[in-house]
């Protein structure tokens, strides 16, 4: 995949695009969104809100976006998560059946279920009642919201980087890190 264009330089952006960038992970994905500055700065609060201020523990946020990335074939999303995986308790062969197809079962029941529910958004934009009846039996409603928004957010957030075409970092800006923010 080629970028659509280069990722824009310092001078290129405003400053309070420059701001906001500067608190953030130097992931070329920001960048790249940076040089629409006046949506970039809500979409960041999107994405800290959807992954900082949430009660869905980040091993499960993970495992949902591992497999939406997955699913998406958005490879440099699967590269950062595979790292916030790890970095949050996802083990290798956890990882390795997320890959999965066509259904995940190699995970525990919450991960085989949210990977199934993330399938089912992806595929027909909604939860089927199954999915959603064994949700329910061990999750709570703000949990099931949880869900649909981080699968939501990150279907966005594929299709910004397929679009734009951004391109993996020449470092490792999410080695160490827990969340993309």
């Amino acid at each position: 995949m080629e970028a659509l264009f280069k990722l824009p330089t310092d001078d290129q952006l405003s400053e309070m695009a420059l701001s906001r960038l500067h608190e953030l992970p130097a992931l070329n994905y920001y960048r790249m969104t940076a040089i629409v500055d006046k949506p970039f700065i809500p979409m960041t609060d999107l994405i800290r809100a959807v992954v900082s201020d949430i009660n869905m523990e980040s091993r499960f946020r993970e495992i949902a976006t591992l497999r939406y990335a997955h699913v998406s074939q958005c490879a440099y999303m699967w590269h950062s998560h595979a790292l916030l995986a790890r970095n949050n308790g996802v083990t290798e062969k956890e990882i390795d059946a997320i890959t999965a197809d066509p259904t995940v079962n190699g995970l525990d029941a919450d991960g085989n279920i949210i990977c199934q529910a993330v399938d089912e958004l992806y595929a027909d934009r909604m939860i089927s009642e199954e999915t959603r009846r064994k949700l329910k039996a061990k999750h709570t409603d703000g949990f099931l919201a949880e869900l649909v928004m981080c699968i939501g957010l990150y279907a966005m957030v594929a299709m910004i980087i397929g679009g734009m075409g951004v391109q993996k970092e020449d470092d490792e800006p999410l080695a160490n890190a827990t969340k993309p923010v």
